[in-house]
């Protein structure tokens, strides 16, 4: 009797060690930060009882983080056996998933306990939001393939980014009351400031049906953040996108433009291919609430003296004729539009914005000539 019921207890036994929860979490479990460091994220386990094969999907929101690396962990390496492990992940292009898929197994017959990192998943904010990292799908074997069970945690992580509600109008698009958008056909999709002098290697597009969509969008426009007024000050720059009304808007065609740097006080610079660029006279809040900062209402909103030509009414607007992006308008801004007579398109010389070169854009030059940037450099 006092055998059959030791068989009993040890019976018992073996069946809660055999079902025994292994444990998954995420390392941190949570990140919050407001700049576009990568976030490095460990998938460990705890508890497990002779893992020999693992199949993990971490799902997360790619509007705010994209998975850009993988990286092997070290708990299946120490298996028993010493053999090698084979790993397979997908889908190939993380950027375009909101998911992300780890299957290993070991080559062999041993296998592992106890705790260790299965593998580590390297993110890249590309937008201030919040997320958590999940588990959508997940099967774990031991070495007899009978399934583990497993309960799994979460990992929560927020990008903080502060806005800047930002207008002004171009001179050579100002129509009177607002700015014509008479390059809508011709505008690119990708940001077109990557050559000299800006050099700025942002990657803000747009689809190629947006402008159909978004048929006020008069031209691309590049932000720059300092902390004071000297160029060595520089914090952030961001490409955006410049509608009739002369707000500058975000990638959504709406939203004010959105830095990851933290919420502050910033001198706030517009540049643009062939006006004279301007900065905000004072610093602006940048916040996650921005209140508008309008360059239009008078000379004063802009750092120097005349930095601004007064159009129509009392509005002000960004100097027109500087084609030859050296800060300064005279006859090499000529030069460069009696070079392109007659073209039509997308094109710096076209200083009034209205896809054709001609005498016109000659007028804007002349008008403005000696004329040049106040923003240090």
């Amino acid at each position: 009797m006092k055998k059959i019921l030791l068989l009993i207890i040890l019976s018992a036994l073996s069946v809660k060690v055999s079902a025994q929860t292994a444990e998954i979490e995420f390392m941190p479990d949570t990140v919050i930060q407001n700049n576009k460091n990568v976030i490095n994220i460990s998938v460990n386990i705890k508890g497990v009882t002779n893992l020999f094969a693992s199949s993990i999907t971490v799902e997360y929101d790619n509007r705010v983080i994209n998975v850009i690396k993988f990286s092997k962990g070290s708990f299946l390496e120490q298996n028993s056996g010493a053999n090698t492990v084979q790993y397979e992940v997908y889908p190939d292009f993380p950027a375009l998933a909101d998911s992300f898929t780890v299957d290993a197994s070991i080559l062999g017959t041993s296998s592992v306990s106890g705790n260790g990192t299965l593998f580590r998943l390297s993110f890249q904010p590309v937008a201030g939001g919040q997320t958590f990292l999940k588990i959508r799908d997940i099967k774990l074997r031991d070495n007899n393939n009978n399934p583990i069970p497993v309960s799994t945690g979460t990992s929560f992580i927020r990008i903080d980014v502060a806005g800047v509600k930002v207008k002004c109008f171009l001179e050579g698009a100002f129509n009177g009351s607002n700015m014509s958008a008479n390059l809508l056909d011709y505008l690119p999709f990708v940001q077109p400031y990557s050559a000299a002098p800006w050099n700025y290697s942002g990657t803000e597009s747009v689809s190629n049906n947006f402008f159909n969509n978004h048929w006020d969008i008069v031209d691309w426009v590049l932000l720059e953040l300092r902390s004071t007024t000297a160029a060595g000050s520089l914090v952030s720059r961001r490409a955006a996108l410049l509608k009739r009304d002369g707000s500058i808007v975000d990638m959504d065609g709406s939203s004010p433009v959105n830095f990851f740097v933290p919420a502050a006080n910033y001198y706030v610079i517009v540049r643009h291919r062939n006006h004279i660029p301007v900065m905000s006279a004072v610093t602006v809040a940048l916040t996650s609430s921005p209140v508008l900062y309008d360059f239009t209402t008078g000379q004063g909103q802009a750092y120097g003296t005349n930095s601004m030509i007064a159009l129509t009414g009392g509005i002000f607007g960004i100097i027109a004729g500087e084609d030859s992006h050296d800060g300064f308008i005279d006859i090499r801004d000529f030069i460069g539009i009696d070079n392109s007579m007659f073209q039509s398109g997308y094109s710096n010389h076209d200083t009034n914005m209205d896809g054709f070169i001609d005498i016109r854009d000659f007028i804007k030059v002349d008008n403005n000539m000696f004329l040049g940037s106040n923003v240090p450099n």
